[in-house]
């Protein structure tokens, strides 16, 4: 099957989730084009009132490689001593429909008409020529200046991992835990072929966040989803608390950070190595100091990064407040990991 096929079948799979999710369809059209190119990297432009996609051949055969990698390795999405899948091209596909997801978030969530056009994913020589040949014009992240624009691309790229994960993940059922692993090791793996491909074309990493960051803002909603169905309940009912009653028993979530989050972290540290991806293993860091951090960031507990072990958190509690600002700015909520 080509690369073309392979990503048209994710990008069909992708508009069938959200109209899934939903339960009405993606209001967009959405029209993509595939580039013959070994490197990994995608554009997304605004196309009239839809979404344009540019997407390189590399994005398919990097994806197939990493995974065909990491299947070496017999500590991968293990569960219970069995591996959950192994299945290279499956999880090609899923890595691609999060990716797709994510560009059609960035168009969902305004970011072109707060960037002034286009956006890209991974820093390659090509895809700075593909939005320089499009129309860039002034946006509302220009006000930030030049020395907080990069800064505020990174928020932009976390807000739509957010939403991308949002809609992959779904909710929490005690019946959908091999689910969440697969499709949180699916998004790990789009998240560290994007950093090994800046640091590859010479990138400065200044647009995108870490691949550690954004795997911090991936597990910290992994490890806190068990209690979300019991937090729209208290909404529903006008209640400023939640409820003892609506929460899984304690049991079930010790089962489920036993059999879900902790193995999620041996996942991406699996997938950094694959990958051959150094930093991303190094800014992970150890797991006790990352799940911590997590609860350090979730409890509100951390004001400035020297309260924080990891790279990733550290990196995230940086954009907080300028992500805030752009959310204000754009009538929208803040980041939370």
């Amino acid at each position: 099957m080509s690369a073309a096929t392979r990503l048209n079948d994710a990008l069909d799979r992708a508009l069938r989730h959200v109209a899934e999710v939903m339960e009405e369809p993606y209001a967009l059209e959405v029209r993509l084009s595939v580039e013959d190119d070994a490197a990994f990297w995608a554009v997304a432009e605004p196309d009239g009132d839809g979404l344009h996609l540019t997407i390189s051949t590399g994005v398919v055969s990097g994806l197939h490689d990493l995974w065909s990698a990491a299947f070496q390795d017999d500590g991968l999405l293990v569960n219970d001593g069995k591996r959950i899948t192994d299945d290279i091209a499956f999880m090609t596909e899923v890595s691609l429909v999060f990716l797709l997801l994510h560009e059609m978030a960035h168009s969902d969530l305004d970011h072109f008409r707060f960037t002034g056009g286009g956006i890209s994913e991974a820093g390659t020589s090509r895809t700075r020529g593909l939005l320089s040949r499009a129309a860039q014009e002034a946006g509302p992240i220009d006000e930030f200046g030049y020395k907080n624009r990069s800064a505020a691309e990174r928020c932009l790229e976390l807000q739509a991992d957010h939403e991308a994960i949002e809609f992959l993940l779904e909710g929490y059922s005690d019946e959908e835990w091999d689910v969440l692993r697969v499709r949180t090791a699916a998004v790990m793996a789009v998240m560290v072929l994007i950093e090994r491909e800046d640091e590859a074309s010479g990138s400065d990493n200044s647009t995108h966040p870490k691949a550690a960051t954004r795997i911090f803002q991936l597990l910290g909603h992994l490890a806190s989803l068990w209690s979300v169905p019991a937090q729209i309940k208290a909404q529903e009912l006008g209640l400023s608390e939640v409820r003892a009653e609506d929460l899984p028993p304690d049991a079930e979530i010790e089962a489920y950070q036993r059999t879900v989050i902790i193995p999620a972290f041996t996942d991406a540290a699996v997938l950094a190595r694959a990958a051959t991806a150094d930093s991303v293993a190094h800014d992970l860091g150890d797991p006790a100091d990352f799940f911590a951090d997590i609860g350090t960031v979730q409890a509100g507990a951390a004001e400035s990064e020297a309260e924080l072990r990891t790279a990733g958190a550290k990196e995230l509690v940086t954009l907080m407040p300028l992500n805030a600002a752009i959310m204000a700015m754009m009538g929208e909520r803040g980041l939370s990991p």
